[in-house]
């Protein structure tokens, strides 16, 4: 949405000769929703503080620790944070004001915060309990990771089929495992 206001707004400039009064407004207060609203978001898919690799190769019950600890954090700064966008907000109800080219009462976009960081603290301590309920560590895979996955499942269903007897086949798949792909071309002289 916030893409085609603008685009009807440099269309309108450009084209029409005459620019839009209220488009760069409510595009602006768009994006601050968008952004307020992605913090619950990202909240959710455990896009925040993370360390795969030290829970990894810790023993278990650290890692699960580590796995607690970081999101309470999370929760913690935005719990913080929220008086804080309350009183923001609060100040903006009482006095009343409307933004100058919409007529959008600013309480609206100074809630954006509060609504923001309330979202995140309450997807943070679902996640936790989520954790804390399922006792697992969840640890993303790396894309070399999922490559090997891929490439493994690949070479156990051509050996169910019958396939790999031969020598040159094992040999091009130990190829497949140890080609490093180039990343630039090399002129030959």
């Amino acid at each position: 949405v916030m893409a085609a206001i603008m685009g009807v707004q440099v269309f309108s400039r450009y084209a029409l000769k005459s620019s839009l009064v209220w488009s760069e407004e409510l595009t602006r207060y768009m994006f601050i929703w968008s952004g307020f609203l992605s913090i619950a978001y990202c909240a959710r898919t455990k896009l925040g503080l993370r360390f795969p690799l030290l829970v990894t190769y810790l023993p278990k019950s650290v890692g699960f620790g580590m796995t607690i600890i970081a999101p309470i954090l999370e929760a913690a700064l935005f719990l913080y944070m929220m008086p804080f966008a309350y009183r923001i907000m609060m100040l903006a109800v009482d006095t009343g004001r409307l933004s100058p080219a919409t007529q959008i009462p600013m309480w609206m976009m100074q809630s954006a915060p509060f609504i923001g960081f309330g979202l995140a603290a309450l997807r943070i301590i679902q996640r936790i309990y989520r954790e804390l309920t399922n006792r697992e560590i969840e640890v993303p895979k790396t894309v070399e990771d999922e490559a090997v996955t891929h490439f493994v499942e690949e070479a156990e269903e051509d050996l169910k089929a019958g396939h790999g007897s031969d020598e040159s086949y094992r040999k091009s798949w130990t190829y497949r495992f140890t080609k490093k792909p180039s990343s630039r071309r090399e002129d030959k002289k």
